[in-house]
């Protein structure tokens, strides 16, 4: 799947994140990956060093050390390998599916999607089903994927 062909989550109007120079989200993330993600943020960046497998066989972008970017939660938090340090995304065009929908999450336990708590600018995003629909199938792909690096059957 093409980075163009991703769906993206809706919005009020303009970028609510660039709108009110925000990064909050890109800070301390938790952000995980589908091989097509790696696949193609590898290509984008011929870097490789912007992500990890976590112990549970997730795949995680990684965070840096250095100083927070604008937008940051705080002074003290670890932007994304790939925030740029104008605190805007520096492959924004090729970005992961889940920072596409974010903040929309899938809540497994819930098993519905809503707004992450921790974004402070939810407001100026729309949640429709079909946006609920592809966090879902993301959660689902993602369960997947770990589930066959783990050596288990989809």
């Amino acid at each position: 799947m093409s980075a163009g062909a991703l769906p993206s989550i809706p919005v009020r109007s303009g970028n609510p994140c660039r709108d009110h120079g925000c990064s909050a989200c890109c800070h301390d993330t938790e952000m995980l990956l589908t091989e097509a993600d790696l696949a193609r943020l590898r290509a984008t960046t011929g870097r490789d060093d912007f992500w990890f497998q976590a112990d549970d066989g997730y795949l995680q972008l990684r965070t840096r050390d250095g100083p927070a970017a604008p937008g940051a939660p705080s002074p003290t938090a670890k932007p994304c390998a790939l925030l740029a340090a104008d605190g805007t995304c520096s492959v924004w065009e090729d970005r992961p599916e889940g920072c596409r929908l974010y903040p929309a999450v899938w809540d497994s336990e819930l098993r519905k999607s809503h707004f992450d708590v921790d974004c402070p600018h939810t407001d100026g995003f729309l949640l429709p089903q079909t946006t609920q629909d592809a966090a879902r199938r993301l959660a689902a792909r993602l369960g997947i994927e770990r589930g066959v690096r783990l050596g288990r059957a989809p």
